[in-house]
């Protein structure tokens, strides 16, 4: 309900910050998939451009089918479920147009081998074979590298939050990214800004910030 509020605005940094395995991931290609219908809808021919160091282009994939179907991850796996996925998928080329894989663009990240600079390559490659990003996503910010180098990790990963902003402002494009907390937050109710680990300054850079939380009952639960 929140993404078409925030992350269409253009010249926007988002930023999530949960627990390890609390779902940073998944919000993120949650947000991608709205990005992608929305795109469909308005008739644009923008595309989500999604980097990752948590998954390879097949696992991307696979969590954006699941996050556009509406069925788990696990599901893709088996051919049992084969007709039960042919059968969303139909009803999916109605809504997100035929060929919707082709605006979404795939991009794995090495870690500290991938600088904003490079992000900013990619974007504008895009832009010049006619397939323009509407909206970065990156999982996530603190594997690449800052076009500072700092000594200090507080800097250093402050550094890589601040040249995302200001290539949002400059090329005029939302950009989500995440962030994990201290370990001294897992299982509590509420997280703030003040369990973010190692720097705060992403925290005070980004323009959009939200958190995501599961108790230890809620993971046992499922």
């Amino acid at each position: 309900t929140l993404f078409p509020y925030t992350t269409l605005f253009r010249s926007r940094l988002g930023t999530i910050m949960a627990s390890s395995g609390a779902g940073k991931t998944l919000a993120l290609t949650c947000f991608g998939s709205v990005a992608l219908k929305t795109f469909y809808q308005d008739d644009e021919d923008r595309v989500v451009l999604h980097f990752s160091g948590e998954d390879d282009q097949k696992s991307m994939y696979l969590r954006y089918l699941a996050a556009v179907t509406g069925l788990p991850v696990k599901m893709f796996k088996y051919r049992k479920y084969l007709a039960d996925i042919q059968s969303r998928h139909k009803r999916l080329n109605k809504v997100l147009g035929r060929g919707w894989e082709e605006r979404l663009v795939m991009r794995e990240i090495e870690i500290d081998e991938v600088s904003v600079d490079d992000i900013k390559s990619t974007i504008l490659y895009l832009r010049s074979i006619g397939k323009p990003p509407g909206v970065i996503i990156i999982d996530y910010a603190d594997l690449l590298i800052p076009g500072q180098s700092a000594e200090d990790s507080y800097s250093h990963l402050g550094n890589i939050y601040k040249d995302l902003k200001e290539m949002s402002k400059q090329l005029e494009l939302p950009v989500w990214t995440a962030s994990q907390v201290g370990r001294v937050a897992q299982g509590k109710k509420f997280i703030g800004v003040s369990n973010v680990e190692k720097s705060m300054k992403k925290i005070y850079t980004s323009d959009v910030v939200l958190a995501l939380q599961q108790t230890d009952k809620e993971k046992a639960r499922g």
